[in-house]
């Protein structure tokens, strides 16, 4: 028997499995893409090195501008695929995004010449720049026009933690090794107020920002340190700082030695003589983990000198 449309019950059946089995496929992949792009389970991401272009500057020289990633490389891209337009714009060279995995492998990209110029963490520049012959020539402002930064210790909003001496005994969760600010700098809160590891029941560190605070207000570590800028975000989720660093040094733009001093001109010049009027100017740019920076100031490098003294303690 067949219906108004001249199908048997048999090919009616056949019709709806096929579509139920590519509906089944459909939420698969729109899962599989949520988690792909929401990943604050602390999982490690194998982004690989990749470059990302879009778009043929053939007549100017490429420059490859090194930036870590612990997140999908999509992400990565656009948080910082604006600066490269900014300086593709209004410089002599063309700059790709070249991604690593970790500081370390961005610095060995700097020192093997793999890349031109990298946005670097204070740790490892502070602890690299001798033995790879690195300069910092940049240090981004945040929306306060300051070069500078904190480090926060904190909890959830109903833990009966409500000082850095409460930590005894208590499970701490930091932020990569490689962080300065969310772990070399907690520390040395930790031993300005007495404590040392001992004294903890546990502490971790994790690969990101996010990752720490994600553990913190689920409730399996009882305090954390990170970025201020980061923790603020948290704020209204039931996050409570409950302890602020002296103000850190911002993440530096760097270079090696022996790199073609026209193009570091050219950068220095595109960023920090920016004027205000123009509407293409780089910025804001919301850095993973590290805040909005707004603009950029020159410097010396000196510092950063600090943050050795503090890693050597």
């Amino acid at each position: 028997m067949r219906n108004f449309l001249g199908l048997c019950p048999m090919s009616r059946f056949r019709i709806l499995a096929t579509l139920g089995g590519l509906f089944c496929l459909l939420l698969l992949f729109t899962f599989m893409l949520y988690r792909s792009v929401v990943n604050l389970s602390g999982e490690y991401i194998d982004n690989r090195t990749v470059s990302i272009d879009i778009q043929n500057f053939s007549e100017y020289p490429t420059k490859y501008f090194g930036v870590v990633s612990r997140y999908p490389a999509h992400i990565i891209y656009q948080q910082y695929q604006p600066l490269m337009d900014y300086l593709n714009r209004n410089t002599d060279y063309h700059f790709q995004l070249k991604l690593s995995n970790s500081y370390s492998e961005t610095v060995q990209q700097l020192a093997s010449g793999e890349v031109d110029v990298a946005l670097l963490g204070s740790y490892m520049y502070a602890t690299s720049k001798d033995e790879h012959d690195l300069i910092a020539i940049l240090k981004p402002l945040n929306e306060d026009s300051l070069a500078l930064r904190r480090s926060v210790l904190f909890t959830s909003k109903n833990s009966i933690i409500h000082k850095t001496d409460d930590l005894r005994g208590k499970k701490l969760a930091l932020a990569s090794k490689e962080s300065f600010s969310g772990n070399w700098m907690p520390l040395h809160m930790l031993r300005l107020n007495g404590i040392t590891r001992d004294d903890l029941e546990d502490i971790s560190n994790y690969p990101n920002h996010h990752t720490v605070i994600h553990k913190v207000l689920r409730g399996e570590y009882d305090a954390g340190a990170v970025r201020e800028s980061v923790a603020r975000d948290f704020m209204d989720r039931g996050l409570r700082i409950f302890e602020y660093s002296d103000p850190l040094p911002t993440s530096p733009i760097v270079v090696t030695k022996q790199q073609d001093p026209d193009m570091v001109a050219a950068i220095i010049n595109a960023l920090v003589h920016q004027d205000p009027a123009r509407t293409d100017k780089a910025g804001p740019i919301d850095i993973m983990d590290g805040g909005t920076v707004v603009s950029y100031i020159e410097t010396d490098g000196s510092e950063y000198n600090f943050i050795r003294r503090v890693t050597n303690e």
